[in-house]
């Protein structure tokens, strides 16, 4: 039994006097009474997991904890979710020793416990859930599972920083019922995309096609308005002349006009044009006058 030891960084040693906790020592050259204390050594299953050590490592007579973060990663183990699929999951478990001496009297197999809770914890979990809520909150459950275990972790002298789903696994045939059902809501999303597509078409051109009416619309309004504008100009010119009056100016501007219909309508040699008496009748009277 060596009396001096030097402790590495980020570990620590219980010491023992007469086989009952004295103190701990942390990292540096640490020394030990001869006979009446000794350092705790870790032995058999005790503190490991899958056959490793875990938290602790052997300095030749003495074992050291260590205090940094931890990772332990657990059996697969089946769930059952609350509509009845069986999952297979492996877990992973962050957690650090926080108070050396809680974590090796306050528990006896604190690994073995540790992995307990954390397992029991999840399966309560994944029983009230279903399995696309599994899938899809996997965020939630860690936190859930995490928050049920920091009250019985702290009595223990660990952190528990997070209990985290590593691999999901499920069956073949719940595996192809979920292609299944991936595939139906893809062709479900392109569907309402070709549709919400086509309808946004449909709008922009009608939309277009009103637009385009207004414009018309606008320009056939404006175009009589010149138009009108031009003929009252007209009118006012021939009666400022003095030589006829504005009933007469009248009549005249409106035989230009029965001309200037018929020279649009007959433009088509083919076409058969037929003239109303009254407009002949009004072209001579006009003439007349």
């Amino acid at each position: 039994m060596g009396l001096f030891a030097i402790i590495p960084q980020s570990h620590c040693v219980i010491v023992e006097r007469m086989g009952k906790f004295s103190r701990i020592q942390h990292s540096g050259l640490r020394f030990i009474l001869p006979f009446i204390e000794s350092r705790k050594v870790f032995h058999g299953k005790e503190w490991t997991y899958n056959g490793e050590n875990c938290a602790h490592k052997r300095f030749g007579s003495f074992s050291a904890l260590e205090l940094s973060d931890q990772r332990l990663n657990t059996n697969s183990r089946t769930y059952h979710t609350m509509d009845n699929v069986k999952v297979d999951i492996d877990a992973v478990i962050f957690w650090r020793i926080v108070d050396p001496q809680l974590a090796v009297y306050a528990v006896d197999n604190l690994i073995l416990s540790l992995v307990d809770i954390a397992l029991n914890a999840l399966r309560t979990n994944i029983g009230s859930m279903t399995l696309d809520q599994v899938l899809s909150e996997r965020a939630s459950l860690t936190q859930n599972v995490t928050a049920e275990l920091i009250s019985t972790s702290a009595k223990w002298g660990i952190s528990l920083q997070k209990v985290e789903i590593q691999e999901l696994n499920v069956d073949d045939q719940t595996q192809n019922a979920m292609l299944k059902q991936m595939d139906a809501e893809r062709e479900r999303r392109a569907v309402i995309s070709i549709a919400e597509g086509e309808a946004e078409a449909k709008k922009i051109s009608a939309q277009a096609e009103k637009e385009a009416a207004i414009i018309r619309a606008e320009g056939t309004a404006r175009a009589q308005e010149l138009l009108a504008a031009s003929d009252a100009h007209y009118l006012n010119a021939l009666c400022a002349s003095g030589t006829v009056s504005r009933e007469e100016a009248a009549k005249i501007l409106l035989a230009q006009k029965y001309i200037d219909g018929f020279s649009v309508i007959s433009q088509n040699a083919s076409d058969k044009v037929f003239l109303p008496n009254s407009a002949a009748g009004l072209m001579i009277d006009s003439a007349n006058k």
